[in-house]
């Protein structure tokens, strides 16, 4: 078995250890356990600017780096680094001006197949996602970390730093308004 082999199979502890130790296939590894997950994440909460979540992941990663050393294991280490993201992206986006990208615009000039078949599908997301952009930033983490992240309470609330019991009332509230909003919108379509 490879040393790449061994990392694959080792536990995200023992992966962030070897991180420490400076093992850049180790910092590949976690990258590629995480990776998918974090940056849907980390788009929903920087507002979908998918260029602005690459640069909160590239720099979450970089810090992963730096501070795999001084974790100490309080937290899991998918919870640590969703932590480390999120105040990331946050820095960014208090920082940058939005951008305003047209991704379907872009699909159609570009010629993409099957842009139009998938135009009732792209049509149901752009509602959710319209629904989850007009929730508050608190109500919309937690809702992107439980429903689409799957983690519990009890770890968002240790990767936004609040109580597990403020992370159920923001969950519950989120839900109310989501239900409202998305009602809201398939009664206008009618």
């Amino acid at each position: 078995m490879t040393g790449r082999e061994r990392l694959e199979a080792a536990s995200d502890r023992d992966v962030l250890a070897a991180i420490a130790s400076g093992s850049q296939d180790a910092l590949e590894v976690l990258y590629a356990r995480l990776g998918q997950r974090l940056f849907r994440f980390l788009v929903g909460l920087v507002g979908g600017d998918a260029a602005r979540a690459e640069d909160a992941m590239s720099e979450a990663f970089f810090e992963v780096w730096r501070r795999a050393p001084t974790f100490r294991g309080d937290s899991a280490v998918r919870t640590w680094v969703f932590g480390i993201a999120r105040h990331k992206a946050l820095s960014l986006v208090r920082r940058q001006r939005p951008s305003e990208p047209d991704e379907a615009l872009e699909a159609v000039a570009s010629g993409e197949p099957d842009v139009l078949s998938g135009m009732m599908e792209d049509e149901a997301r752009e509602q959710v996602r319209q629904a989850l952009d007009a929730l508050s930033p608190e109500h919309r983490e937690v809702i992107e970390l439980s429903l689409y992240q799957n983690f519990t309470y009890e770890e968002i609330a240790e990767i936004v730093g609040c109580p597990v019991n403020t992370v159920k009332t923001r969950a519950f509230n989120a839900r109310r308004q989501l239900k409202r909003r998305l009602a809201g919108l398939a009664g206008t379509e009618r």
